[in-house]
């Protein structure tokens, strides 16, 4: 009605806040608590709620499965003496003034910086450079949705299987340079609507896609830069840098656009300024992506489970007598006790954790 006339921006306001609401209720509802309750007077220790046995599994691997990251910025086991590790932080050292946190967040802001930058940079382009409506606008906005969610869903899984998380944050950071500065091309386009359109909107997808799955990845990385009870606070952090950084960007380069493009003796072609400071950034940022170990992309294990490895692999003797004895979880039996149930595998062929019962004698 005409009160929505007056406020266009209103709508898309509400079903933002409404969607916002429904996540929350949603993670309220569906998802476990990690924190420990408070213990009642008199009812003895608190215990965390029961969580489904497969987060279980991934944050309680003992030392040695699956060739997770041992403490600090370590590799796989053996790596060490191969050379191949990471540097450990000095001891003492907080989780958050690591190495690896600092390093990650800080790539974390400069990507937010650059991509929201890109966004703001981009829309001044359409609206002032080609004269665009904001109906011919939000139509680009609009078409990249759809494309957005079959990326994610289809795409985005296989490519970091491929790639690792450090290799799809880097090509996010390298592939926003070029498509920066084609964004920018396509003022060569004006004169012929019939290509500018679909090239605007093809554009907009890549970037829309890059930039998500540089983001998701980013999540992924800034939770291998810490144990396992620190994600919360860390990813914490990561969202208030990230944040600030989002706002700091459009606030940079608007101004730096409209200058270029408002001075008396500005030019055809001066709008580009923008755009390439935005690559530039992109790539400065890919330098530093590509300076994180390649141990990121695995988890970083409890401090109990690194010092055990650490450990065996300081005393072979030790290794070697724990490999006699069998994993820490196996189950032993004792002459006169009942029979053990074991999940290991069992030499004959059964597969993966195959149960299989022990009797004594």
């Amino acid at each position: 009605g005409r009160w929505f006339h007056a406020h266009p921006y209103l709508p898309p306001c509400i079903v933002l806040a409404l969607i916002s609401a429904g996540s929350a209720l949603s993670a309220w509802a569906f998802l476990p608590e990690t924190l420990r309750r408070k213990a009642e007077p008199g009812a003895g220790p608190a215990r965390p709620r029961r969580r489904p046995a497969r987060y279980a599994q991934l944050e309680m691997r003992p030392a040695g499965e699956d060739g997770d990251r041992a403490g600090g910025l370590e590799g796989r086991p053996g790596e060490a003496a191969a050379g191949k590790a990471a540097p450990r932080p000095p001891p003492g050292t907080k989780w958050y003034l690591s190495r690896a946190y600092l390093l990650v967040q800080a790539l974390y802001a400069a990507i937010s910086f650059t991509l929201f930058a890109l966004d703001e940079t981009q829309a001044l382009y359409l609206l002032g450079s080609l004269n665009w409506s904001t109906k011919e606008i939000g139509g680009v906005a609009a078409a990249t949705g759809l494309p957005l969610v079959a990326f994610q869903v289809g795409c985005f899984p296989a490519i970091t299987r491929r790639l690792g998380s450090k290799g799809v944050v880097l090509a996010t950071a390298l592939g926003t340079a070029p498509i920066s500065v084609a964004v920018a091309a396509t003022a060569e386009l004006q004169d012929r609507p019939g290509a500018l359109w679909p090239t605007l909107v093809a554009l907009s997808v890549a970037k829309t896609c890059v930039g998500t799955a540089g983001f998701t990845a980013m999540f992924i990385l800034v939770n291998n830069s810490v144990a396992p009870e620190h994600r919360g606070t860390a990813n914490g952090w990561g969202t208030v840098v990230s944040a600030v950084a989002k706002a700091l960007g459009p606030i940079a380069l608007s101004p730096v656009y409209a200058w270029s493009v408002g001075r008396a003796e500005a030019q055809a072609g001066d709008h580009y300024l923008a755009f390439l400071v935005v690559a530039v950034l992109s790539l400065a940022a890919a330098g530093g992506v590509a300076a994180l170990p390649e141990s990121l992309n695995r988890p970083l294990r409890a401090p109990e489970a690194a010092a055990e490895e650490l450990q065996a692999m300081a005393d072979p003797e030790a290794q070697e007598g724990q490999a006699e004895a069998g994993p820490p979880g196996r189950a032993q039996s004792s002459g006169g006790g009942s029979p053990a149930l074991s999940l290991d595998r069992e030499p004959g062929g059964a597969g993966p954790g195959a149960e299989t019962e022990r009797h004594p004698g």
